[in-house]
């Protein structure tokens, strides 16, 4: 039957054949795996974009631990510095040396109520009035940020006394302590 047709219906058919054989081979075979091979080369991108973060993070890890032994170090020692708890009478001895060193008279000091805890420490807060000459009043102030234990000034108000040169300084001091 075929040794019938002519040497060009032949090449026609062969020709029809080879796109028969195409057109399966794209609608049962390439194209339902079309999809399969969508996600797969999606799966791929991502997964070379997080291998490329994990490549930062490991080049950033020595500085980053650096940064950590840094701030655990300071951590350990502000800990260290805080004293296990709440020395009401040592910490008002400590602000009269230095008020009686500095020629400062003490007002007001009145300790309040204890704050709310955190996880690891607690705080106090003390009202404090004093009254000095000014240089030697900011020299009590200064005097604060050097202390043994953590100190914070919430609040400071300041206003001229009758004295020449002297001021009124109305001020909450916030301290830390171990629980």
């Amino acid at each position: 039957m075929i040794s019938n047709l002519s040497r060009r219906e032949r090449s026609l058919l062969l020709i029809l054949f080879l796109f028969i054989i195409a057109g399966g081979y794209y609608y049962f075979i390439y194209s339902p795996n079309q999809e399969k091979i969508a996600l797969l080369e999606e799966d791929l991108f991502s997964a070379e974009q997080a291998l490329f973060r994990d490549k930062m993070r490991i080049e950033q890890f020595p500085q980053l631990e650096e940064e950590y032994k840094e701030i655990k170090w300071q951590i350990d020692s502000l800990y260290a510095s805080l004293p296990d708890e709440v020395r009401v009478s040592e910490f008002l001895d400590d602000l009269e040396q230095i008020g009686r060193r500095l020629d400062i008279r003490f007002q007001v000091f009145r300790p309040q109520e204890t704050e709310e805890p955190s996880e690891f420490y607690g705080t106090k807060n003390y009202r404090l009035t004093i009254q000095g000459p000014y240089d030697r009043v900011l020299l009590f102030l200064t005097a604060l940020e050097e202390f043994q234990q953590p100190l914070e000034i919430q609040f400071i108000s300041m206003s001229v006394t009758g004295d020449e040169g002297w001021v009124n300084v109305q001020t909450v001091v916030k301290s830390y302590f171990l629980l």
